[in-house]
């Protein structure tokens, strides 16, 4: 727990706890709570440090959990007791009604709660219910503060070695931790000692781990769907400006010819190629050379035995990179269709990737936030840590590692799958064994989006939900029926910083991780 040091006391005060695995089963707690304080004020003196005062810490969260049911109630009472007396004087005798008998059902649950309460009170009083989980000592000098604080039974391997007669009782190891201020505290999560919240943590790690291979997945479905598109033929730019009768500024053929012959060698002879004729005499045929091929077409437009150059569709491939690259393939649709789809292939993929990662950060904000709250932690400041802590982790992950390993090239990866369903799924095929120019223009590029991309998405859901404040503050100026109802209604949004933290933390980690080539 976070240190808090108290100077409005005087003498000067210092607060610690003490916490120790005793519990209702011990009698002597159950029934004589005042021996119990001054036994650990005895206890605590004898570490050196003269004590003020020892305030006993119960395992009341029931008790507190009934309280705070109880404080809805009376509030949604109020509510429903104006909403009828306004229903009656507008003249709505049935609404009126109806928000009567809403008052009437929890009239009837107040009272079973107040019931329960006085029980648990009851219990507590008799010392059938009183289980001390921990105590708050105050010590008059900063000293015996830290002589208790800093005692060498306090590390976990001298406590595993203490001694019987050292142990509180003859058989408790007492835990020495400081104390938050009284507002940080949250009572209702004192009685969970650290094998509680261990367990609990282990859950919420688990679901945690759930959440990034589910991210994994659907970013390796996302690979998969682009690797389905053919890929674009490489060329090199000096050899095609050269060889080509294109220009580049405006990027457009010299010629119609070019054009058409261009695009017949590259594309026509795949779509309207028809069986090859027999061969030209032997004596023709040697003269042809090497690189050339030898195409029939049934179109008009090329003769039969018209002999197209590899060259020429290697500038069709050319040409349409050349849009590509400027963004103008958009104006050659037609001509470069075969590029158009795979690119708008591919830039779908890489939409969904990213789209998956920003949707599955955003998620994580929430699910850790419901997650912290289920660990129990003691403090508002821990449980905010824990939040903030964990969601640059995962984030990270999320979008720094899990990309790269979608990506990575694995050597051995038909001996590692083996025997697994996976082998035969598209899972761990990536192609990049190096932060290579290639890694950085396709995957870099992701990432760089995703990381960019999710703060503005953050941003846009609170510029959303300010809206949505600003039209519920009008709806609560007409419908409001208490003072309640309208202090709620002008209630803005919790500032959490644990929350905010996380989008540059992830960033400055992601680029550690992603270096500039």
């Amino acid at each position: 727990m976070m240190q808090t040091r108290f100077f409005d006391v005087e003498p000067r005060t210092s607060y610690i706890a003490l916490w120790a695995d005793v519990g209702a089963s011990d009698p002597f707690h159950a029934h004589a709570p005042g021996a119990l304080q001054q036994e650990l004020r005895d206890e605590s003196r004898s570490m050196r440090g003269q004590v003020v005062e020892v305030e006993l810490v119960r395992d009341d969260e029931q008790l507190l959990s009934l309280g705070f049911r109880r404080f809805a109630i009376i509030q949604a009472m109020s509510s429903a007791e104006g909403r009828s007396k306004r229903m009656a004087h507008e003249g709505k005798p049935k609404g009126a009604a109806k928000a009567w008998e809403q008052y009437n059902v929890m009239m009837a649950e107040l009272q079973q709660v107040n019931f329960t309460i006085r029980q648990l009170q009851q219990s507590v009083a008799n010392g059938t219910g009183c289980n001390c989980v921990c105590a708050f000592v105050t010590f008059r000098e900063e000293q015996g503060y830290c002589a208790c604080l800093h005692s060498p039974w306090q590390l976990w391997w001298r406590k595993l070695m203490m001694p019987q007669d050292e142990m509180f009782r003859g058989k408790h190891r007492l835990r020495v931790s400081q104390v938050p201020e009284p507002s940080d505290l949250i009572w209702e999560n004192l009685d969970y000692d650290k094998w509680a919240q261990r367990g609990r943590r282990t859950i919420t790690a688990v679901l945690k781990l759930v959440v990034l291979l589910i991210s994994f997945a659907l970013i390796t479905l996302s690979k998969s769907t682009s690797s389905l598109a053919p890929e674009m033929e490489e060329v090199e730019t000096s050899s095609c400006r050269s060889e080509c009768d294109y220009t580049v500024n405006p990027i457009q053929f010299n010629s119609q010819e070019s054009r058409e012959r261009y695009y017949y060698c590259a594309v026509g002879e795949e779509e309207q190629a028809v069986e090859r004729p027999p061969p030209p005499p032997w004596s023709e045929y040697a003269a042809v050379s090497s690189e050339w091929n030898l195409t029939y077409h049934v179109n008009g437009t090329l003769d039969p035995y018209r002999l197209c150059l590899s060259s020429e569709s290697y500038c069709y491939h050319c040409y349409c990179t050349e849009l590509l690259n400027t963004g103008a393939i958009f104006d050659e649709s037609a001509y470069c269709e075969e590029y158009l789809n795979i690119y708008t292939f591919q830039a779908g993929a890489m939409c969904g990737a990213v789209l998956t990662t920003v949707i599955i950060n955003l998620l994580l904000a929430w699910i850790l936030s419901k997650l912290a709250v289920f660990e129990k932690h003691h403090s508002i400041t821990e449980q905010q840590s824990s939040i903030m802590n964990q969601l640059a982790l995962s984030q990270f992950i999320n979008t720094g590692i899990v990309p790269l390993l979608v990506n990575a090239e694995w050597a051995d990866r038909e001996e590692t799958l083996k025997g697994t369903f996976l082998k035969d799924e598209e899972v761990l095929t990536g192609k990049f064994a190096d932060l290579t120019p290639g890694w950085y223009e396709e995957v870099g590029r992701t990432i760089i989006i995703t990381v960019a991309l999710t703060p503005m998405v953050s941003q846009g859901a609170v510029l959303a939900m300010a809206l949505f404040h600003r039209a519920r503050r009008k709806a609560g100026l007409q419908r409001a029926c208490t003072q309640e109802e309208l202090n709620r209604a002008f209630e803005g949004p919790d500032f959490l910083l644990s929350t905010k933290y996380g989008d540059p933390a992830r960033a400055c980690a992601t680029a550690c991780v992603c270096p500039d080539p």
